[in-house]
């Protein structure tokens, strides 16, 4: 028995898997009972499971560790294989397993990082299952495990020196993601949406300091009609984020991205209606027009966009006649947006490094043509920032500051 679980390691440490598991089987038939050669073959499976999940093969890695646990229940590492190859189903009720899985895996070895980071992910599996199914009962029970196992077990969350309000930050983040663009796939589905605003006034009930799903409950609002009602809980939702984070955000310096006679505004109205995408925890994104040089008139259309800061193309959107827009990574790990360029303009790609100033494309929608721009922290939540020069309307120059918004600019 020995020679032959010698024999099943010596095929291993040599990567010759499949020849593993032959000797581990004939090892097992010779000798049923023993635990050793029963262990031994389980393990020739799960390595066999892990050398298909590297060639893709994920038929054929559930295979091989459905068969490793079948034989070795016990075994740590095998319940955390089965689980993860079934975090990747399309059946909410296998990607639940794969939660329960590691949940036991855990429990017995909480030392190993890799279960409690599957963990995290297989939570965000399951719930992006539950939402797109709009199973918002089973979601809910999910929101409220992932909450209580954190405050049950902090410290297998605070790993590699992890602040509270980090873990905090990414469980929001994994938990609002499914809910994020909700609203808007919904509309004008009435029902719908009443049902999704009252799942997320439940989940608010009990993890009132989410402001994430807080804006998204505001964005719901406001698509049922209730505008007033909607910018009201989306300004919540960002001073939500401000109490609880108390940042000081960094000086962040631009330049201009447009040229000539600019206009800058925030669409807030009379009674404090605001557009989903102006306030709460887009409460500093602004809109740029470029104005005729004598008179108010809307000239955007069709004119460049050069780039305010250096940094990397992280994603693009060049085929939207209305919501073309270019997204960078400042060297500073913060995000720009610029969105409403003219489809099929946008000159840069994925990946590209971009220097401050260079051309990125032209402004579409010709109905409604502007700049829409913001600046998004780790937080999820826009964030202010200045140019570095330029001339407000009475042609002054103006350093390190912002135009007023609702008066005309000029650059340079």
């Amino acid at each position: 028995m020995h020679a032959y679980i010698n024999l099943s390691y010596c095929y291993y440490a040599g990567g010759q898997y499949a020849k593993r598991l032959d000797i581990a089987i004939e090892g097992h038939r010779l000798f049923p009972k023993n635990a050793g050669m029963l262990a031994e073959l389980a393990y020739a499976h799960h390595g066999l499971g892990w050398l298909s999940m590297q060639e893709n093969k994920q038929t054929e890695a559930r295979r091989h560790f459905e068969r490793a646990y079948e034989l070795y229940p016990e075994g740590v590492d095998i319940i955390a294989a089965l689980a993860i190859v079934l975090r990747s189903s399309d059946k909410a009720s296998e990607v639940y397993r794969s939660v329960t899985l590691l949940l036991e895996a855990r429990q017995k070895d909480p030392a190993k990082s890799y279960i409690q980071n599957n963990l995290i992910a297989a939570f965000e599996s399951a719930l992006q299952h539950h939402v797109k199914e709009r199973d918002y009962q089973a979601a809910e029970e999910l929101i409220d495990q992932i909450y209580r196992d954190y405050a049950g077990h902090p410290r297998l969350y605070q790993q590699e020196d992890k602040e509270h309000l980090d873990v905090i930050n990414t469980l929001d983040m994994i938990i609002q993601s499914p809910y994020w663009t909700l609203p808007d796939q919904l509309h004008p589905d009435t029902k719908a949406l009443l049902q999704l605003s009252e799942s997320l006034g439940r989940i608010l009930g009990r993890w009132p300091d989410n402001y994430r799903l807080r804006h998204t409950l505001g964005v719901a609002y406001t698509l049922l009609g209730k505008e007033l009602q909607g910018t009201k809980v989306r300004e919540q939702a960002y001073q939500d984020y401000r109490r609880l984070y108390n940042i000081k955000e960094p000086l962040i310096l631009l330049d201009v991205p447009l040229r000539g006679r600019i206009y800058s505004f925030t669409r807030f109205d009379d009674q404090g209606i605001s557009p989903k995408s102006h306030s709460g925890l887009w409460h500093h994104a602004i809109d740029y027009t470029i104005l005729h040089p004598d008179r108010l008139q809307n000239i955007s259309y069709d004119k460049p966009v050069y780039s305010p800061a250096a940094g990397t193309v992280t994603a693009i959107l060049n085929t939207h006649p209305i919501d073309s827009y270019i997204r960078l990574e400042l060297d500073t790990r913060l995000s720009l947006e610029m969105v409403h360029f003219k489809p099929g303009s946008i000159a840069v790609k994925v990946g590209q490094k971009i220097r401050q100033g260079e051309y990125l494309g032209k402004l579409g929608w010709s109905e409604n043509a502007h700049l829409h721009m913001h600046i998004w922290n780790r937080y999820g939540v826009t964030i202010p920032y200045k140019f570095r020069q330029f001339r407000d309307k009475e042609g002054l120059s103006q350093k390190n500051a912002m135009p007023v918004r609702g008066q005309a600019f000029f650059y340079p």
